[in-house]
């Protein structure tokens, strides 16, 4: 069977392939691209988009508004004005309010299922992928190959050999790798990755809030692991509570009523009276590293490089920034009339991430160890530290860089 020939072969066509695939098609709308995916977008199944939320930066909301796509969601993404920080059990707090920054918001909270929507749709050839008020919409050139998975990569000198599962054969320049944390591309290309087990799992939920959240978020540091609370739309919060893994299920069986009395008993009355909780589920929580992030004609996106711990809403924000670093390199390389998948180019993007996933990875990790510890000396040590950040606007300003996704390089 003779190869179907493309610029770029994307493994994943979930939140970060589909997204890397709109930022490629929007910035060098002459690419060919092919979304080689398992579950079929638009079905019930498909794990990336569902009800889950997401911590939006204002790094990637500006990012999001350049790829055309920002504009079609905004409606449904409720703004952080307020960000509030504490440790059960201790005094220390703190806060981050948009205005200390000059900014309108922190950041945003968007459920995955209205970005997953507009993203699939104007990945549509019909459809334009345009910034708003464009006078020139851009077509796209991409083409899905769903359901389907990637049995096999051949490496040749100039391009890849694709072969997926159902026999069908791509050839490209470049493998673009978004398939998540348990990537099986990753593994069939034998790039091998490290695991730490936290030995949290964190379990997700939208809640409702009896007289709304006036637009701030919760972090709150308990024994078993943090917690969280993000304004979503319609009085409502997206709940992250990180517990021991042995007690998941025990807690994923309670009733809502009871869910909720816990809940209320664990986090306080300081976000309100929380009055109806919908679907929950769980997952476990580990941080997961690859050891490289490119390889022959390849390069690792989005979780398939970094899964991170969820305490600092950073995951989909850091593999927006690998779109962003990989979206200005092909694109210079194209006009340049450059291999798109040379070493040179693949080295460039590795040592354009190399200081920014070190950084947020290495932050999160701290915090994890640091927070999730009953140790009387670190609980001093975080209780200080809180209460003088609450103190020193200006010891604020490099964490709040960090959450809104300004630290880029």
């Amino acid at each position: 069977m003779t190869p179907q020939s493309f610029d770029i072969v994307i493994a994943g066509g979930g939140l970060v392939g589909a997204t890397l695939a709109l930022a490629l098609s929007q910035s060098t709308p002459s690419l060919s691209i092919a979304i080689v995916e398992a579950v079929p977008p638009t079905s019930d199944n498909q794990p990336s988009f569902d009800s889950r939320a997401l911590a939006i930066a204002q790094g990637s909301r500006a990012l999001l508004e350049d790829y055309g796509v920002w504009h079609r969601v905004k409606e449904y993404a409720e703004p952080i004005h307020k960000i509030h920080v504490s440790d059960r059990g201790h005094i220390g707090k703190s806060y981050l309010k948009a205005e200390q920054f000059n900014l309108s918001a922190l950041g945003f909270v968007l459920e995955v299922r209205h970005l997953g929507k507009q993203l699939i749709a104007s990945l549509e050839p019909e459809n334009s992928l345009e910034p708003e008020n464009s006078p020139e919409p851009k077509k796209s050139k991409t083409e899905w190959f769903c359901p389907a998975k990637i049995a096999k990569i051949d490496e040749h000198q100039d391009h890849l050999t694709v072969t997926l599962n159902n026999r069908q054969t791509l050839q490209a320049k470049l493998l673009l790798v978004a398939d998540g944390g348990q990537s099986q591309t990753r593994q069939l290309l034998k790039i091998d990755n490290q695991v730490s087990d936290y030995h949290q799992a964190a379990i997700i939920a939208n809640v409702e809030v009896k007289n709304g959240h006036d637009n701030q978020a919760f972090e709150r540091f308990t024994k078993s692991g943090p917690m969280a609370l993000l304004p979503l739309t319609n009085n409502r919060y997206s709940l992250v509570w990180c517990v021991e893994p042995s007690i998941v299920d025990t807690m994923l069986a309670w009733d809502d009523e009871q869910f909720l009395a816990e809940l209320q008993s664990a986090f306080g009355y300081r976000a309100g009276e929380l009055i109806k909780v919908g679907n929950r589920f769980s997952y476990p929580l580990a941080l997961n590293v690859a050891n490289d992030i490119v390889s022959h004609r390849v390069a690792l996106v989005g979780n398939s490089s970094h899964t991170i711990h969820p305490i600092a809403g950073q995951g989909f924000n850091l593999g927006m920034r690998d779109i962003e670093a990989l979206r200005q390199l092909i694109t210079q390389c194209t006009l340049d009339g450059q291999d798109i998948g040379s070493y040179a180019a693949l080295r460039q993007y590795q040592q354009m991430r190399r200081q920014d996933l070190d950084s947020v990875i290495n932050m999160t990790d701290s915090l994890v160890r640091l927070f999730s510890n009953d140790n009387k000396l670190l609980a001093l040590g975080r209780t200080m530290g809180l209460l003088t950040m609450q103190m020193f606007d200006n010891l604020k300003q490099p964490l709040a860089n960090q959450a809104m996704g300004f630290n880029k390089k």
